[in-house]
């Protein structure tokens, strides 16, 4: 019961919808109402289509055409708003074949010009569009692994470490979609200050134990671009396993707002075990 009722509160009130799944929900939106009106004015609707007159069989068979549309409809409108990006997906493959499908019926005879026309024109458009906006999440998710270029330290300026972060960060984009996971945890901490465009910020990027520097070294990097495009500035950073938990995998993220006083505190010298500089 707890999974149904988490549904239905996606379903009422969707959450991280991304702009391709909004694209199919307005056309399931769309669907559900030239369905409702095929099914209720069905004569209504046959004439602005331009449609021969109905007989009465003929009437009952558009409005059952009109019920399979608002089906239709009402499964697009669903899943687009529960972001189901399986079915985003599937859409891209089937709404391309309904022209061909119509022109089909309609060089048979089967489905008159008019209706055929206004099936494909619609079903092609909208392909278009959701189309244009999955290109367009991929793109915005593919770029900061891919092309964004940020130097940690000096040793990482070296091609090699700069190939390996490469690998690592497409296999996170593939497994665990690390861009998401960094700005899930930032927003949380970003938005509890709340953080402010012109603040300078220590920036610490902590390993659980179980998982690799390099690793860690990525999640710093999307952390930087995050805060960058909303005018935050890392002036000092930690990143490493210096709060373990065993060797669980993982990381957290903290930051703190730094001014003078705070920057002056950090830079003074440290002899420690587990910290050491400037001295």
């Amino acid at each position: 019961m707890s999974s149904l009722r988490d549904a239905l509160r996606r379903l009422l009130r969707p959450e991280e919808q991304s702009r391709s799944a909004r694209t199919v929900e307005i056309y399931g939106w769309a669907l559900l109402v030239e369905g409702g009106l095929i099914l209720v004015a069905p004569a209504i609707v046959a004439g602005l289509l331009q449609l021969p007159e109905f007989t009465e069989q003929g009437e009952r068979y558009f409005r059952i055409v009109g019920l399979l549309v608002a089906g239709v409809g009402l499964l697009y409108t669903v899943s687009g708003r529960m972001n189901a990006e399986g079915f985003v997906f599937a859409t891209l493959l089937d709404r391309p074949l309904v022209p061909v499908i119509m022109a089909i019926l309609w060089y048979c005879r089967i489905v008159p010009g008019t209706l055929a026309a206004v099936f494909a024109a619609q079903d092609f458009g909208t392909f278009l569009w959701t189309l244009a906006a999955w290109r367009q999440e991929r793109r915005l998710r593919q770029r900061p692994f891919l092309e964004r270029e940020l130097a940690f330290t000096d040793d990482l300026e070296s091609p090699s470490i700069r190939a390996m972060q490469t690998i690592y960060s497409a296999a996170f984009f593939d497994e665990l979609k690390m861009f998401q996971v960094v700005e899930r945890l930032a927003t949380a901490v970003v938005e509890d200050l709340p953080y402010q465009s012109g603040d300078n910020v220590l920036a610490f990027v902590n390993g659980m134990g179980g998982t690799p520097l390099i690793e860690l070294y990525v999640v710093y990097r999307e952390l930087h671009n995050f805060l960058e495009a909303r005018g935050i500035a890392i002036t000092r950073n930690l990143i490493g396993d210096y709060i373990t938990s065993l060797e669980m995998a993982g990381c957290s993220i903290t930051l703190l707002k730094l001014d003078d006083e705070l920057t002056r505190l950090w830079d003074a010298p440290v002899d420690t075990p587990a910290l050491r500089w400037g001295a």
